[in-house]
């Protein structure tokens, strides 16, 4: 596994299932899982992000995120809906963020084999090549706000719902 953009990959396992994420992070943590049927979720909070997350997924994707936040619900867990304005403001910085250091960090394959990337990846990669540093710079320092932000309105609940694809 490489990263495309390393300030913003993360590489972890992909599961099934919840269940199946408990499990392996119990063997790599080396901590027996208890069944999680049997976790109580009374004084669990979560909220469910109504913000960019929520725009554009397709009825199937939907249908089961509610049935997850419906079985959360009836489990004991409180659910609370909240928007979080400045989360599509800090979509609209990836523009600037994410090609820019995919670009620098890929420059040298980049230009010297363009043929052995994805067309699709490298288009989206050469849109960094033309940000100026002003314009990352100030994309960053925003971008550190509104993690503040974030932290500062999630901060009261144990879990934040939301899609992790449209599709």
């Amino acid at each position: 596994t490489v990263p495309l953009c390393p300030s913003f990959d993360t590489v972890g396992p992909l599961c099934r299932s919840v269940e199946d994420a408990a499990y392996l992070l119990g063997a790599l943590e080396g901590k027996k899982v208890e069944k999680l049927k049997e976790i109580n979720l009374r004084n669990v909070k979560v909220m469910v992000l109504e913000t960019v997350a929520l725009e554009n997924v397709r009825p199937k994707v939907l249908s089961g995120f509610n049935q997850s936040i419906n079985l959360l619900k009836e489990a004991g867990a409180s659910i609370e809906f909240r928007e979080i304005s400045e989360i599509s403001e800090m979509m609209s910085l990836t523009a600037t963020l994410f090609p820019s250091e995919a670009y620098a960090t890929w420059k040298t394959e980049i230009e010297a084999s363009p043929e052995l990337m994805f067309p699709e990846i490298l288009e989206r990669f050469m849109l960094g090549s033309g940000v100026l540093a002003s314009d990352y710079i100030r994309s960053w320092k925003r971008l550190n706000e509104i993690r503040d932000i974030w932290l500062n309105q999630t901060k009261e609940f144990d879990i934040v719902a939301l899609p992790t694809s449209p599709i």
